[in-house]
């Protein structure tokens, strides 16, 4: 008789428990981050990493990621690309890797505390990949 193929729900198994493992919880920011780690960036985003996004207005560091996903073919050390952004923004020098939201600030100080944040700008939807080039919006920094 025939042996059965190797089991392939193994990985599935794998996955389920590693989120099994993630406090219900989580905040938008750490959710994204969670999944752009699982969507295979030539590395993933560490603990520091998130941490430096977390000096960020949360719609500025949700930007700073959509940016990061629109470029994560190019970009070989996420990490670094993050954090050297993050570092520009707090030094005032801006940063060209992104989109922003159009018109002048105002409003925009989402901060997340205990787990709630006050953002209302930004949008959980984004471009899909196929669609980036029709969604420009202009950099306010």
């Amino acid at each position: 008789g025939r042996s059965a193929p190797p089991s392939t729900h193994a990985p599935a198994v794998a996955q389920h428990s590693a989120l099994a493992a993630v406090p219900q919880d989580l905040t938008q920011l750490e959710r994204r981050v969670l999944q752009l780690n699982s969507q295979g960036l030539a590395e993933q985003l560490d603990f520091t990493t998130y941490l430096a996004l977390r000096c960020l207005p949360l719609w500025q560091a949700m930007e700073l990621l959509d940016s990061l996903e629109a470029k994560s073919t190019v970009i070989s050390s996420p990490c670094n690309y993050v954090q050297a952004a993050v570092s520009k923004i707090q030094r005032g020098l801006g940063w060209n890797g992104g989109y922003a939201n159009s018109g002048k600030g105002g409003g925009h100080n989402g901060r997340e505390e205990h787990g709630q944040f006050a953002m209302g700008q930004y949008q959980t939807t984004r471009a899909s990949a196929a669609g980036a080039e029709s969604f420009k919006r202009q950099r306010m920094w």
